[in-house]
């Protein structure tokens, strides 16, 4: 699809914030219920985007970069890097995806790779009752990209969007 009906408004962005405020869980997803919560991103935006954004958006997507849990091979995959109060986080919109699951069986070790610079760190995951305001200010600065501000809506609980914050690791 082209146009308006893959763009969410700002409009629509700050409704969401409003009205359909991220609820926050104080157990984990896997705790409530027996199903991880995981919606894949539309074809285009994993094919295309993904592998141009880093290019455009220089400030904002990094290359990430982990050991896989299965295989043991290196995955990279272009993700978002929120700034906020003066920490690094990494925010999923789309719930429990495969570089999370890569995340946590590789006890938080990754690198990350922006404007050509690979920096090691390690990723403390956030509580589900501590990221409401982590969770506000991704959608604040990225809720009026495809697919962000729609796909919080499908998956409104805070448990189902792993957020890790950044811990640069010396070299």
């Amino acid at each position: 699809m082209h146009g308006p009906a893959c763009r969410v408004t700002v409009e629509q962005r700050d409704r969401y914030l409003k009205e359909a405020s991220v609820e926050t869980s104080h157990q984990p997803a896997s705790a409530t219920s027996a199903t991880i919560t995981y919606r894949r991103p539309p074809w285009w935006l994993r094919s295309i985007v993904s592998r141009i954004a880093p290019r455009i958006f220089r400030d904002d997507i990094a290359m990430l970069s982990v050991r896989g849990r299965t295989s043991g091979k290196v995955r990279s995959v272009p993700v978002v890097v929120l700034r906020f109060q003066g920490e690094r986080y990494l925010v999923t919109p789309y719930g429990e995806a495969h570089w999370v699951r890569n995340l946590r069986a590789a006890g938080g070790a990754g690198t990350l790779t922006m404007r050509g610079q690979a920096q090691p760190f390690t990723a403390v995951e956030i509580p589900p009752q501590d990221r409401q305001p982590i969770l506000h200010a991704y959608l604040r600065e990225y809720g009026s990209r495809p697919t962000v501000a729609r796909t919080f809506a499908q998956i409104p609980e805070a448990a189902d969007h792993p957020t890790f914050r950044i811990v640069e690791t010396r070299s």
